[in-house]
């Protein structure tokens, strides 16, 4: 499976913190449901922020402060958070994902499942992101697992 560069993690909108996530290793009782983001300063490790598995997740853009990454007709694109309180909730529904295990690859990948059409996960497929349901072949498990790093 061909792990994405930051460049192409960047164009699809990916904050840069999601490409540091690591696993913790210590502190936690349930470490396999506990994932830091990590960001690195001068060789020093500092925490941003920490997730959970089943936790409902959103990208903000690192670049464009208020504006994320979602989904319209099953791509992926960084919109800004605008308009009408009928258009923020459809907003914040598009925005919005669930951390789940990772469809292949176990631990330490993770998967992100659409919150508002469950069984469809963000994945990345010639080099544009959608998310898409779940067909169970292998190469969409591939294209639909991350691994934090």
């Amino acid at each position: 499976m061909k792990e994405l560069s930051d460049e192409e993690m960047n164009a699809y909108g990916f904050p840069k913190g999601l490409q540091k996530l690591i696993r913790k290793d210590e502190g936690q009782a349930n470490q396999s449901q506990v994932i830091q983001i990590r960001e690195e300063e001068n060789d020093q490790a500092k925490i941003i922020n920490v997730l959970q598995l089943g936790q409902i997740y959103k990208f903000e853009s690192e670049n464009f402060s208020g504006h994320f990454m979602r989904h319209r007709s099953f791509e992926i694109w960084k919109d800004a958070k605008e308009g009408s309180n009928n258009t923020n909730n459809l907003f914040n529904l598009d925005s919005s994902f669930k951390i789940v295990p990772a469809l292949w690859g176990g631990s330490p990948y993770i998967s992100f499942e659409s919150v508002n059409y469950p069984g469809h996960y963000l994945r990345h497929c010639g080099w544009v992101a959608f998310i898409n349901k779940n067909d169970g072949k292998e190469l969409f498990k591939k294209d639909a697992s991350f691994r934090p790093h």
